[in-house]
């Protein structure tokens, strides 16, 4: 199925040219948290239009931090995608203080906080490799719905 034209595809009036916010890896990884919330929950309605049970267990299958670390790795795969700036920052925010119990989990909570920091970047500053995504979500995990 052709992937969907994106919902979220350029930043709502942010200052791209805010260094902080565009430094600032917790707040990006808050951004990008919901950025990718979004770009998933439309990629997967559009693969499973009408059935909410689905659409669920889709969404939920590829927002947790398994499959978030996953996902960052791909993105790193990618040839030319991140910037040296890019790459630097993803290693700044996968050195942020995560909370205590989910320390078990310690890598993939780590890669899965760079994945959501590097979304919230790009939202504000490269809003068009976005457009990245949907691809390897439907590369990432095999649809169970159906």
């Amino acid at each position: 199925m052709e992937n969907p034209p994106l919902l979220v595809n350029s930043p709502i009036g942010l200052d791209t040219t805010n260094t902080t916010l565009l430094n600032d890896a917790k707040t990006a990884a808050y951004i990008g948290d919901a950025v990718y919330e979004l770009l998933v929950r439309q990629w997967v309605a559009h693969q499973w239009p009408g059935s909410p049970d689905v659409i669920h267990t889709e969404t939920t299958q590829r927002v947790c931090a398994e499959a978030q670390a996953s996902m960052l790795h791909q993105l790193q795969e990618q040839p030319g995608l991140l910037t040296d700036d890019d790459t630097a920052f993803v290693k700044r925010a996968r050195n942020l203080p995560i909370p205590k119990q989910r320390r078990s989990q310690h890598q993939e909570y780590r890669a899965a906080t760079a994945l959501e920091a590097l979304i919230g970047r790009w939202f504000i500053a490269s809003p068009e490799k976005l457009a990245h995504i949907p691809a390897l979500l439907a590369a990432e995990l095999p649809a169970t719905g159906s």
